[in-house]
C-alpha cells in the first residue's frame, strides 16, 4: 500500500508539468493567431509604440468613456505586421478573441503596407452602416496619410459617439441620412466664385442674343416676296430623332453587409488603403 502511495506522488510533478507545459502551448498559440499579446478588453492597441504615452492614455480614457456609456466598445488597433490574413480577418480576430463585449466597433491600422479595417459585431453592426463608415473613413484618412495618429483616433472616437447616440435615437446614419460634413471656407469660396461666374456668363449669353432682330423663319411662305398668293400649303413631316436618357435610380436607407469570421461570428466591417 506504502509503495503504491509513494508510485501515486511520484506522479504528480510530472502530471503538473505536463499541464503547464499544455497551457503555455496554447497560450503561445492564442497569442500568435489574434496578432497580439495585448490585455483583454484594451481600448487602445499599440503594441508597437506608434503612440506616445501621454497619447496613448489620453484615448484610452476616450475610448473608454465612449465605449461605457453606451455599453458598446469602441476599440482601435495598430500594429505593422497582418499575420498572415488579410485586414478584415485580423480585424474580426483581434475583436473575437480580445475579450471584448459582444456589441462594439473595432478599427484597424495596419503599416505593413498602409492598410486600414473596420469589424462591427451585434448591435455595432446596426450603429455603422456601411454608407456610415464610408463616411467616417472619409474624415479619418486624412490625418492617416499625414501621420497624425493621434488625431485620426481622435475623430473616430467623436464619430463614434456620433453615430451610436444617432442609432439610440432610432435613426443610425446610412445613405441619405449622413452627417453634415465640416462647413470647408476656401473650397466653399471656389465653388461659390465659380458658379457666379457660370451664372453671369448665362446671363451676358442672354442679353446677347436679345440684341438679334434677325431670326429663321419657321415656314416656307414668310421667303414669299410681293403679292404671290398661295392656293395651296401644306407641311410634311421629314423625320424624328429619338435619344435613350439614363434612368437614375433612387437609393434606399442603406444597411450594412455582414460576414461570418473565423470564430464563426458574424460581422460588419470594411476595409481599404491610405
Amino acid at each position: 500500500m506504502k509503495q503504491h502511495s509513494k508510485k501515486v506522488y511520484r506522479l504528480i510533478p510530472m502530471i503538473f508539468c505536463a499541464v503547464l507545459l499544455v497551457s503555455l502551448f496554447i497560450t503561445d498559440l492564442m497569442s500568435s493567431y489574434t496578432g497580439y499579446a495585448a490585455e483583454s478588453g484594451d481600448y487602445v492597441i499599440d503594441d508597437q509604440g506608434y503612440l506616445t504615452d501621454s497619447e496613448y492614455n489620453h484615448l484610452s480614457s476616450v475610448l473608454a468613456s465612449v465605449s461605457n456609456s453606451h455599453g458598446v466598445d469602441v476599440v482601435v488597433y495598430l500594429d505593422d505586421s497582418l499575420y498572415g490574413k488579410t485586414p478584415q480577418q485580423l480585424a474580426d480576430d483581434t475583436y473575437d478573441y480580445g475579450g471584448y463585449r459582444s456589441d462594439g466597433i473595432l478599427f484597424m491600422v495596419n503599416f505593413e503596407d498602409n492598410d486600414w479595417a473596420i469589424s462591427t459585431k451585434g448591435y455595432g453592426i446596426t450603429a455603422f452602416t456601411d454608407a456610415g463608415q464610408d463616411y467616417m473613413i472619409s474624415q479619418i484618412r486624412p490625418y492617416l496619410s499625414n501621420g497624425n495618429y493621434s488625431q485620426a483616433i481622435e475623430t473616430y472616437a467623436e464619430l463614434a459617439d456620433d453615430f451610436l447616440t444617432q442609432a439610440e435615437n432610432g435613426q443610425p446614419y446610412g445613405t441619405g441620412n449622413l452627417p453634415k460634413k465640416p462647413f470647408r471656407f476656401f473650397r466653399s469660396l471656389l465653388i461659390a466664385l465659380g458658379g457666379g461666374f457660370i451664372i453671369s456668363w448665362l446671363r451676358a449669353s442672354s442679353l446677347k442674343s436679345q440684341t438679334k432682330t434677325v431670326h429663321k423663319a419657321v415656314k416656307a411662305d414668310s421667303y414669299l416676296v410681293g403679292n404671290v398668293v398661295l392656293n395651296q400649303s401644306q407641311e410634311i413631316f421629314n423625320h424624328s430623332e429619338f435619344r435613350m436618357a439614363p434612368q437614375v435610380s433612387s437609393g434606399g436607407g442603406g444597411g450594412s453587409t455582414t460576414h461570418v469570421s473565423s470564430s464563426g461570428a458574424v460581422h460588419g466591417g470594411s476595409s481599404g488603403k491610405f
